[in-house]
């Protein structure tokens, strides 16, 4: 249930974020004391698929299964995908910014 509700909130974000807002800073996170929390914001400079598929190849050589494949919105330009390795949970969300450029961020939860 905790992990829904993540995902539903996380989604209504992403929805409500606006393309000017696309362009976001790097930033870490990683030292707040709550670890349910957002790590990192990033660019990568590949179109959205090429993006994603380098995501999932890093992602399962770190021994992740991917759970959950979402797309966001009809146009399949915003996508939340829900990894999974013992008890430990990782969301990313990943954007299209632009036709080279891809907006990314991660979080984690323990099952």
């Amino acid at each position: 249930m905790r992990i829904s509700l993540f995902i539903l909130l996380c989604a209504i974000c992403l929805l409500a974020q606006d393309k000017k807002s696309s362009n976001i800073p790097k930033t870490d996170r990683s030292k707040r004391e709550n670890k349910d929390t957002w790590h990192k914001n990033e660019t990568i400079d590949l179109p959205l698929a090429m993006a994603k598929r380098q995501i999932i190849a890093k992602m399962e050589n770190k021994g992740f299964t991917l759970k959950h494949d979402i797309p966001v919105n009809d146009k399949k330009d915003k996508f939340l995908m829900l990894w999974e390795k013992g008890n430990q949970q990782t969301l990313i969300m990943i954007w299209r910014i632009d036709i080279d450029k891809t907006g990314m961020s991660w979080g984690e939860t323990k099952k």
